[in-house]
C-alpha cells in the first residue's frame, strides 16, 4: 500500500497539472485579442490577471471538492475492502490534510504558472499587435527535408510533421500523458495475470491432489493403507515434515523439509519454465526464497539440525532450486529422508478421490480421532478466488477509469488546442478547396501520431512499473511473479483507441460547424 501510494499520486497530479496548464493556456491565447482590447481602454495588467487567477480559483476549487468527495469514497470502499479481507476487528478510513493541501498547492502552481507565462507575452504586445490575430509562425527546413525524407510524405502529411516538430515540448508531454493512461491501465491488469499464473501452476501443475488430510502425530505407512479402504479415495500419497534448522556459512534458517515419494504424481517439484524436477535420490532441493536467503545454489552444501526427536545433525547436498513465491520450502526424497532420521513415519496424506461421494467421504475423515485437519483445495481455490479477485476487480476498475479519464483528457485538449490555433488555416485550406474529410484528416493523422507514438512508450513504461512494484513488493519470505499477457497490452491499448476515436468525433463535429468566413476574417465579422 505505502508503494501504490508512493507514486501513483505523483502521476495522476502530473498530468492533471499538465491539462489544466493546456487548457488555461489555450483560453488565454483565443482571448488575447479582447484582453488587448481591455488594456487598451484603461485596465492594468493586474486587474486582466486577477480576472484569469479567479477562473484558476475556481477550476481547482472545484476539483479539489469533487476529488476529496471521490477519495473518500473510494477510500471507504477500499478500508471495508482490507477490512473484511483480513478479517481486522476495526479498521478506518482518514483522509491527511497535507494530501489535500499537496494536491491543491501543485494543481494551482502549475495552472498559474502556465497562464502568468501567456499572460506576460500579451501584456509586452502593444495592444494594436495583440488584437490582431497572431501571425503564422515561421517554417524552416527540417532534418527530414534536409537528408531527403520529406519526399516521402504527402502534402499533407509534411504538414502534419511541421506542426508536431514546431512545438516539441508540448508534443512530447502530450506522448507521455497518453503513454502514463496506457500504464495505469496496465498496472490495474496486471494482478490478473499474475494471480491467474499462480493459481494455475500451483494448484493445477504442481498440486494435483483434491486434499491433503494432517495426523495428529507422525504414524506408520499401515495409516496409508487405512485411508485407501475409505470409500471414494482413490488414490493416496503420505509425505513427511520434519522442523529443522538449515545453515550455510554465517546464514541460519528455521524451517521444515518435505520428504514425498520419488514417483510422487500429486505434488512436483516445476522449475522457472514450469518444466518437472524429479526428486533426487540423495540430495535436497530448495525453495528460491530459501536459496536466496541462505545464498547457496546447487552443488553447495548446507548443514541440517533437527528440531525434534533424536535430534540428528547432518551434512546435505543442495541438488535443485524450485520456482515457488512463498515461504521456505525444503524438499527431499522420502526414501532418504527416512534413512536419514533412522524411522519410516508419515505426517500428511494426499488424496484424490471420487467427487461424486466427497461429502460422505470428507465427514468420515473429519470424524477419524487420528486426523487433525483435512483441508480441500477446491475450497482453499474458492475461498483465494473470491477475496482475491474482488479485490483485483475493485482495483483494475478504479485505476481503468482514471486511465480512461486521463487518456480522453489528453487527446481531446491536444486535438482542441490543435483546432483552436490552426483554425484560420485549415478554415484557408477550405476556401482554397480542400473538403472537410482532408482537412480533418490533418487533426486526425496528428491524433494518430499521438497514439501511435505513445503505445510503446505506454508498454515500456507500464512493464517498467510493473516490475519496480514486484520488485519493492518482494520480501524474504513472498515474492510475486511479473506476468504480463498480451490481453493486458491490447486492452490497455484500447482503452487509449476508444478514447482518441471518442475525441476524433467531438473534434470533428466542431470543425464541420466553423463558419469560414468568421473564421478567416473575425474582425470584419465584428464590424458587421
Amino acid at each position: 500500500l505505502a508503494i501504490l501510494g508512493g507514486f501513483f499520486w505523483v502521476i495522476f497530479l502530473a498530468v492533471a497539472a499538465f491539462l489544466l496548464n493546456v487548457v488555461i493556456g489555450r483560453l488565454i491565447a483565443l482571448q488575447r485579442s479582447q484582453i488587448a482590447t481591455l488594456k487598451a481602454v484603461g485596465y492594468d495588467n493586474l486587474t486582466v490577471a486577477l480576472h484569469y487567477l479567479t477562473i484558476i480559483t475556481l477550476i481547482v476549487a472545484l476539483g479539489i471538492g469533487i476529488g476529496i468527495g471521490v477519495g473518500i469514497w473510494l477510500g471507504r470502499g477500499l478500508t471495508q475492502l482490507y477490512t473484511a479481507f483480513y478479517r481486522f476487528p476495526v479498521m478506518t478510513h482518514y483522509l491527511r490534510p497535507r494530501l489535500v493541501l499537496l494536491a491543491t498547492g501543485v494543481s494551482y502552481g502549475t495552472a498559474l504558472a502556465g497562464s502568468l507565462s501567456v499572460l506576460f507575452r500579451v501584456f509586452h504586445m502593444p495592444p494594436a499587435e495583440a488584437m490582431r490575430p497572431p501571425a503564422p509562425p515561421t517554417f524552416h527546413g527540417t532534418w527530414s527535408e534536409r537528408w531527403g525524407l520529406s519526399r516521402f510524405f504527402s502534402p499533407t502529411g509534411k504538414i502534419v510533421f511541421r506542426n508536431l516538430t514546431r512545438q516539441p515540448w508540448r508534443t512530447g508531454l502530450g506522448v507521455i500523458g497518453i503513454a502514463c493512461a496506457i500504464m495505469i491501465t496496465m498496472l490495474g491488469l496486471f494482478w490478473w495475470d499474475t494471480i491467474n499464473f499462480i493459481i494455475y501452476s500451483q494448484f493445477a501443475l504442481a498440486e494435483r491432489d483434491h486434499s491433503t488430510v494432517v495426523f495428529i502425530e507422525p504414524t506408520e505407512d499401515r495409516a496409508l493403507r487405512e485411508l485407501q479402504h475409505y470409500p471414494g479415495v482413490l488414490t493416496v500419497e503420505g509425505y513427511r515434515s520434519v522442523p529443522i534448522k538449515m545453515s550455510h556459512q554465517q546464514r541460519h534458517q528455521q524451517t521444515a523439509v518435505l520428504g514425498y515419494p520419488p514417483d510422487s504424481r500429486m505434488h512436483l517439484l516445476l522449475d522457472q519454465k514450469q518444466h518437472t524436477i524429479p526428486y533426487p535420490s540423495e540430495g535436497l532441493v530448495l525453495s528460491k526464497l530459501l536459496a536466496e536467503r541462505l545464498a547457496v545454489k546447487p552443488g553447495d552444501t548446507v548443514s541440517i539440525e533437527v528440531l525434534e526427536g533424536k535430534r540428528q545433525h547432518w551434512l546435505q547436498a543442495v541438488t535443485g532450486i524450485v520456482d515457488e513465491w512463498v515461504g521456505f520450502a525444503a524438499y527431499m526424497n522420502l526414501d532418504a529422508l527416512d534413512r536419514r532420521l533412522g524411522d519410516r513415519t508419515v505426517t500428511a496424506a494426499a488424496l484424490n478421490i471420487d467427487t461424486s461421494r466427497e461429502d460422505e467421504l470428507y465427514k468420515d475423515l473429519k470424524a477419524s480421532p487420528a486426523i487433525a485437519v483435512v483441508n480441500v483445495k477446491r475450497n482453499v481455490l474458492r475461498s483465494f478466488k473470491k477475496t482475491m479477485i474482488r479485490f483485483i476487480i475493485t482495483f483494475a476498475t478504479a485505476l481503468t477509469a482514471f486511465a480512461l479519464v486521463i487518456a480522453i483528457g489528453v487527446v481531446y485538449n491536444n486535438a482542441r488546442v490543435i483546432l483552436s490555433e490552426r483554425a484560420r488555416e485549415l478554415m484557408s485550406l477550405r476556401v482554397l478547396g480542400f473538403s472537410r474529410r482532408e482537412v480533418f484528416q490533418i487533426l486526425r493523422n496528428e491524433l494518430g501520431f499521438y497514439v501511435v507514438t505513445a503505445l510503446p512508450l505506454g508498454w515500456l513504461l507500464g512493464y517498467w512499473f510493473a516490475f519496480m512494484m514486484i520488485r519493492l513488493m518482494h520480501t524474504e519470505t513472498f515474492a510475486i511473479p511479473l506476468i504480463l499477457e498480451r490481453s493486458t497490452y491490447a486492452y490497455s491499448s484500447l482503452v487509449v483507441v476508444i478514447a482518441a476515436v471518442i475525441s476524433s468525433v467531438i473534434v470533428q463535429r466542431r470543425l464541420n460547424a466553423m463558419n469560414l468566413v468568421s473564421r478567416i476574417a473575425p474582425m470584419a465579422m465584428k464590424k458587421i
